[in-house]
């Protein structure tokens, strides 16, 4: 098994993918209501209770969410969906995107 690559900076992670609509509700599910929704997963970070490793399963890339963290990805997804729940917004932007 590939080692995991884990970095600490969280626009480096997000900035390494294309995101698209789906990826990024999945990516959403699975760091703000820790069910793991592949692509991602959630791991335990070593020695914290509070800290999690989220991880895009296809690239074995990890990064390490502190509660932080964790506000700002919210903030830049807040962005994103123009202050609307992601979890509305992906979905509908999915489907518009396919009726395109």
């Amino acid at each position: 098994m590939e080692k995991l690559k884990v970095t600490k900076d969280y626009m480096e992670f997000l900035d390494h993918y294309d995101w698209n609509s789906a990826a990024l509700l999945y990516m959403c599910d699975t760091l703000f209501k820790g069910e793991d929704t592949l692509p991602f997963k959630i791991l335990p970070a070593n020695n914290s209770d509070e800290n999690v490793i989220l991880v895009y399963e296809p690239e074995n890339y990890g990064l390490i969410v502190t509660p932080d963290v964790k506000k700002a990805i919210y903030a830049w997804i807040m962005q994103k969906t123009n202050n609307e729940p992601y979890d509305t917004y992906f979905p509908w932007k999915m489907a518009v995107d396919k009726d395109d």
